[in-house]
């Protein structure tokens, strides 16, 4: 793992993007299968 700062290879910011859909996205479906 590199440093973290501006210069993210895009590999990462890939990785991270989906990271956070996949926690979006399961934070959203859990949030609607509670009501």
């Amino acid at each position: 793992m590199g440093r973290a700062g501006p210069n993210l290879p895009v590999k990462d910011l890939g990785l991270i993007g989906v990271m956070v859909v996949f926690s979006i996205s399961g934070y959203l479906v859990t949030k609607s299968w509670d009501n």
